[in-house]
């Protein structure tokens, strides 16, 4: 589980993540902010609660190994 002192947003990540890169820099979007302004934690709240835990208010991803 992941310790909440982990949980925090990860801006570099998110233009990054290979589900999200192109949709993203298609918008002009590089950060969890304006990825929740266009409403982008309802549209992918895995990535979002991985990536963008604080902004989105989601929680933290948990990741089973």
């Amino acid at each position: 589980m992941t310790e909440e002192s982990d949980c925090r947003d990860d801006d570099a990540a998110l233009v990054s993540h290979p589900a999200l890169a192109s949709v993203l820099a298609d918008s002009g979007i590089s950060t969890c902010a304006e990825t929740a302004a266009i409403g982008g934690c309802g549209s992918f709240p895995e990535q979002a609660a991985e990536l963008c835990p604080q902004t989105c208010h989601l929680g933290c991803a948990v990741e089973v190994v």
